[in-house]
């Protein structure tokens, strides 16, 4: 079970009340088209909100694992094998968030320094679980990717509350 973060937790659910209490034209074909047209596909904020909420529960899992393997430390045979179904969905969970997320994580701090790496890439680069007991440098770069992961959730919410 991942140790949802409280906060990105309270972010999601904002998120997702801002959105199905505001009008019927948020997330609609021509986003910042006002007219209601309940026939026209999902576009615009509601994609965004679907997959960035998709990804955030991926992320959960991601650093749950990354958090036990460096607290016990060691990579057990079930880490490893959810390690390489994670790194699997990577890349179909990240493309559809990964423009969105790039400004906000180019704005944090890792271990006091900017980032001058996209903090999710360069930790599923990791080849194996394993690489996570003792390495500090990921257990530094995980706030920094959640930070960015909250300040888009944020961005995003007060986005759709400016609109309802």
């Amino acid at each position: 079970m991942p140790i949802a973060n409280p906060f990105s937790r309270f972010l999601r659910t904002r998120l997702a009340d801002a959105v199905t209490s505001g009008s019927s034209g948020i997330g609609v074909a021509g986003d910042t088209d006002s007219r209601e047209d309940s026939a026209a596909p999902v576009t615009g904020v509601a994609r965004e909100t679907a997959e960035l909420e998709a990804f955030a529960r991926y992320w959960d899992d991601v650093e749950t694992l990354i958090i036990q393997v460096y607290r016990r430390p060691g990579a057990r045979r079930a880490d490893r094998r959810d390690w390489l179904l994670l790194r699997e969905d990577f890349e179909a969970m990240y493309a559809a968030v990964a423009d969105t997320l790039e400004p906000h994580w180019r704005g944090v701090l890792a271990g006091g320094a900017p980032l001058n790496a996209d903090p999710f890439r360069s930790l599923l680069d990791a080849e194996s679980a394993r690489a996570f007991a003792d390495d500090w440098n990921a257990m530094q770069r995980l706030p920094a990717a959640r930070e960015a992961l909250n300040r888009r959730l944020l961005a995003l919410s007060t986005l759709v509350e400016g609109r309802t």
